[in-house]
């Protein structure tokens, strides 16, 4: 503030007006940096929980399918095709049925049951036989298989590729 011999003159100077909103102006963009990167980060973190929730849903989804498992008639490392114990509330009465579980080899593709989708987005599946817990894992089903195997590798919008796998055993084998 300037006050003058020549009058009592209030107010502010034009260059501490400047001065003042140079200073509003660099605290403000140094807050909106600051914005931008939490907003980042929750953008990041909450791509990153939704894609392992569909990941955990996925795998969970898939187990159930695979317990009820009563013979299995063909498995590859991105199939398997078996009858599985089914309650028909039609009927009202318990029966086997055919079920194929498949993934069409495409990074992006979907996981069906029969044609029934169970997980989209998928970046790659793979099923494995074991013989036994500990044993060697083969890429095709054989009338020793007794544990299957699932990775399942989802990409989120994060760019980031989230890996999950389980190993199940069907409990009418």
């Amino acid at each position: 503030m300037t006050s003058g011999a020549a009058g009592n003159k209030r107010g502010f100077s034009l260059l501490e007006l400047i001065v003042v909103l140079a200073l509003i102006g660099i605290v403000g963009l140094m807050a909106g940096f600051g914005i931008q990167q939490m907003v980042s980060g929750f953008i990041f973190t909450k791509s990153v929980s939704d894609n392992a929730g569909k990941g955990k849903l996925g795998l969970l989804r898939l187990s159930l399918e695979m317990r009820r498992i009563e013979k299995a008639t063909s498995g590859t490392a991105h199939a398997i095709t078996f009858n599985a114990v089914h309650y028909d509330v039609v009927t009202n009465k318990w029966g086997t049925k055919p079920y194929t579980i498949s993934w069409d080899g495409a990074a992006g593709g979907s996981v069906l049951l029969n044609s029934d989708l169970l997980i989209a987005k998928v970046k790659n599946f793979t099923l494995q036989y074991y013989s036994v817990y500990n044993g060697a894992a083969a890429t095709t089903w054989n009338s020793s298989s007794r544990l299957i195997g699932i990775a399942l590798t989802l990409a989120d919008t994060a760019q980031t590729d989230s890996t999950f796998t389980t190993r199940i055993t069907p409990r009418n084998l």
